[in-house]
């Protein structure tokens, strides 16, 4: 505030007072000068390190939008819309002006909401995962419990076999709902994963149980990972999944060993597409858009996800698949 409180006078004063303390930014600039004649905290930190000094031009401090060029739609004819300006760090302002009215003062309002962007993100990703992932247990569940209603509720044998599918469903749909609400919660930014030490070959194991193709496991009993056990078995659910139905038909293996620089090496191999040896691996896996196709569907973004809130990377070849992972250390 002292750097404002000579500028201004009485009632001038509290007001200057009252912006200074706004949590948006605020910019009140000459319209025919083009010049700062008033900036608040708020603004100064938001287009930091530009230099916002009164008496000072308008500065342009984004690549890919002009803010001389919004002051001006401020004094045209019309109405200026407010603009989302989108930076090249993942920050996502939102300016709205005030138009002068018989004065030559404008304003230009600036707010940060990246973290209200990030939550809606999160929000939207979540209802896509959550159609896309509990979709396959549910089908399991329904359809054994229609064919219970169609008769085998009446054979022993036939009964024993569905009840023991629809109960081993609804554990897998508890742990995609848990794994799901995990990762909505990390990419909202309310609360991390909960990354713990884990052995590795226990949890391909339970990987093993969940999915219904033959894979072979290839990890020694002593690799150990630093992740979260629900995420990290979504992911691979995933991987193995897309393995089986884009790939070559050939036997898959999912196969773990430990790289130096304390990294574990998680590979998903169709062994008739890729060999067993896979020295293919060059891209990272990024994004996916749209349904399940060619291998880059949802199944694969939700693992790509999965895998990055817990500081991990997933590489693609073909329908095969590498997680790299931190291995757990003793703390």
């Amino acid at each position: 505030m002292t750097a404002v409180a000579p500028f201004y006078t009485g009632e001038l004063e509290q007001l200057a007072l009252v912006l200074e303390r706004l949590p948006i930014g605020v910019i009140m600039f000459d319209t025919k000068r083009k010049q700062v004649a008033f900036v608040n905290a708020a603004a100064r930190r938001l287009l930091h390190p530009e230099p916002l000094r009164r008496g000072r031009d308008l500065p342009e401090p984004w690549r890919r939008f002009s803010l001389n060029g919004y002051a001006d739609r401020l004094t045209g004819p019309g109405v200026a819309p407010d603009e989302r300006v989108e930076l090249d760090d993942g920050r996502v302002y939102v300016l709205s002006g005030i138009t002068p009215q018989r004065t030559d003062i404008g304003a230009i309002l600036i707010e940060d909401v990246s973290e209200r962007e990030r939550r809606a993100r999160a929000e939207r990703e979540f209802v896509a995962n959550a159609a896309h992932e509990l979709l396959t247990p549910l089908t399991g569940i329904v359809g054994a419990a229609h064919v219970l209603q169609a008769g085998a509720k009446d054979v022993p044998e036939e009964r024993e076999r569905f009840i023991n599918h629809i109960a081993a469903e609804c554990s897998r749909l508890t742990r995609v709902a848990r794994s799901l609400l995990v990762l909505a919660r990390a990419q909202s930014g309310e609360e991390p994963p909960r990354l713990e030490i884990l052995t590795l070959r226990q949890l391909l194991g339970e990987l093993v149980d969940l999915i219904e193709v033959d894979v072979t496991v290839r990890c020694d009993e002593d690799v150990t990972v630093f992740a979260d056990a629900d995420l990290l078995v979504q992911a691979l659910v995933n991987l193995v999944a897309n393995a089986a139905r884009h790939g070559s038909g050939g036997e898959l293996v999912v196969e773990a060993r430990e790289r130096p620089g304390n990294i574990v090496e998680i590979d998903v191999i169709d062994t008739q597409a890729a060999g067993p040896n896979l020295r293919g691996f060059q891209r990272r896996f990024r994004t996916a858009a749209g349904r399940d196709g060619g291998g880059f569907g949802l199944g694969l973004s939700i693992a790509q996800q999965s895998v990055e809130v817990m500081g991990a990377n997933l590489l693609l070849d073909g329908s095969s698949a590498r997680v790299e992972i931190p291995r757990g250390l003793p703390q």
